[in-house]
């Protein structure tokens, strides 16, 4: 078969596209939302593992959890920024009685990185 450059052109042209549409389908599932039992689920999943949680801890963390990103959507709803603070401050305060001091200190460091 001889290469041609009219036929060398339709196969970049097309490999191109297909990139694109890879790229373009592929942004679209990482940007879905998810769901407060969803985010929920993957922070108790990620606390877990950094802070060494116990069975009794992961419990009330997820509750707390689930109530703060619930209360996050509702904030988010009415873009109310005062309600979605004060839901991040309960959480936090609910975090220190459930977590220990050490615990604690860690999931804040992780915060802000």
């Amino acid at each position: 078969m001889k290469a041609t450059i009219a036929n060398i052109t339709r196969l970049g042209v097309s490999s191109l596209l297909m990139v694109l549409l890879v790229n373009t389908v592929s942004y679209a599932q990482r940007n879905k939302q998810l769901t407060a039992e969803q985010r929920t689920k993957k922070a108790v999943q990620r606390m877990t593992k950094n802070l060494g949680l116990s069975v009794a801890q992961i419990t009330k963390v997820e509750e707390a959890n689930l109530t703060f990103q619930r209360a996050r959507e509702v904030a988010k709803t009415h873009q109310d920024q005062t309600a979605a603070r004060a839901a991040r401050k309960a959480y936090h305060a609910e975090l220190k009685t459930i977590l220990t001091r050490n615990q604690y200190t860690k999931f804040r460091q992780t915060q802000r990185n």
